[in-house]
Parts: structure tokens; C-alpha cells; sequence
């Protein structure tokens, strides 16, 4: 049996100013936000929170954030998290691995502010892992 998930949204960023500018936007729709630099903090943060939403960068200084995905749909206490890949780089075989990874979106930067704000949204409101659309 699957655990309960806390209300939170983690975010696995290592630009700062994406990670704060993310962070404003979450926060200001009134979730809690949590942040980590890298897989390592990720797994770290993700394993004490275990939160509903994961926002994670595809590109990090220590891993790749797909195999992260894959990672965290392997995982019991957090397989029915939502995770949402972001991404400078937007093709079809990049979004193809993300949801072959488990992603249930798929978010390319830069990003609009309110659609990423509905995603967030609609994840924390929803119930289950079922697939959100992407921000385009």
C-alpha cells in the first residue's frame, strides 16, 4: 500500500534563478515549495518530504533527471507522486523518454508563469498519477 504524499511540491533545480523564479510562482498559489540543487539533494529531499508534486530538471551537475523519474516510479513511498520534467531542450525523443520514464508532463523553459502555476495547481488538487498536459 502506497503512503500518504504531503501537500508539498519539491523542485530539483540547479539555476538559481529558475529555481527562485519557480519557487515565487508555487508559493504565490499558496503550496509549499522545497527546493534541491542536484540529484543527490533531490533524493535526500524527496525521500524526508515525500511530496505530491516533483518539478525536476532533465539536465543536473550530478545525473540526469529522467533517470531520476524512473527512479522515483520504482519507489513504493513516492511512485503516485506527479513528476513534471522541465527543460531547455524540447523534441519529440526528449519528451518521448520523459513519459517512457514516468513523467506525467513535460514543461519546456522558458515557461509561462500561469500555465506553470495551473499545472501545479491542478497536481496538488488531483488524486492519483494520472497524466496532467504540459505547459507548452
Amino acid at each position: 500500500m502506497a503512503s500518504q504524499l504531503s501537500n508539498t511540491v519539491v523542485l530539483i533545480e540547479d539555476q538559481e534563478v529558475i529555481a527562485a523564479t519557480i519557487s515565487y510562482i508555487i508559493e504565490s498559489c499558496g503550496a509549499a515549495v522545497e527546493t534541491a540543487d542536484g540529484i543527490a539533494s533531490g533524493v535526500e529531499l524527496i525521500e524526508r518530504v515525500r511530496p505530491k508534486v516533483i518539478l525536476l530538471d532533465v539536465e543536473l551537475p550530478d545525473g540526469n533527471g529522467i533517470d531520476l523519474c524512473a527512479a522515483i516510479r520504482a519507489e513504493p513511498s513516492v511512485a503516485n507522486a506527479y513528476v513534471v520534467l522541465l527543460s531547455t531542450h524540447d523534441t519529440e525523443t526528449l519528451r518521448a523518454m520523459a513519459k517512457q520514464a514516468g513523467a506525467n508532463g513535460f514543461v519546456c523553459k522558458p515557461f509561462d508563469p500561469d500555465q506553470l502555476m495551473d499545472l501545479v495547481q491542478r497536481a496538488l488538487s488531483s488524486s492519483g498519477n494520472a497524466e496532467l498536459p504540459a505547459a507548452p
